[in-house]
């Protein structure tokens, strides 16, 4: 989600998505799709906390742009994939 610009990503996230998971059934793993475009959405929360900690260590020397690309990305993809309806009904199905 984070290497991709917001529009890379629209045009190509569930095609990669999907062509990842047909390929882990072409090889006899096989997994509920719904299930793992649910986690692959909650996955954004990892980076997000990947792009803060980056920021808060000076960086590592990350061009800026590509760090205010890589926040916009990020925002984008919690916002679009409604990772916050998404972790909510989590939160309820398990308390």
């Amino acid at each position: 989600m984070s290497a991709l610009t917001t529009e890379q990503r629209v045009a190509h996230e569930r095609e990669i998505f999907d062509l990842y998971i047909d390929q882990l059934a072409d090889l006899g793993v096989s997994v509920d799709r719904d299930d793992a475009w649910n986690t692959y959405c909650l996955f954004v929360f990892e980076l997000w906390n990947a792009a803060i900690m980056t920021y808060i260590h000076g960086t590592y020397n990350h061009a800026v742009e590509a760090q205010l690309r890589q926040f916009r990305s990020i925002a984008d993809a919690l916002e679009q994939n409604d990772v916050a309806g998404r972790l909510a009904s989590l939160i309820r199905r398990h308390c």
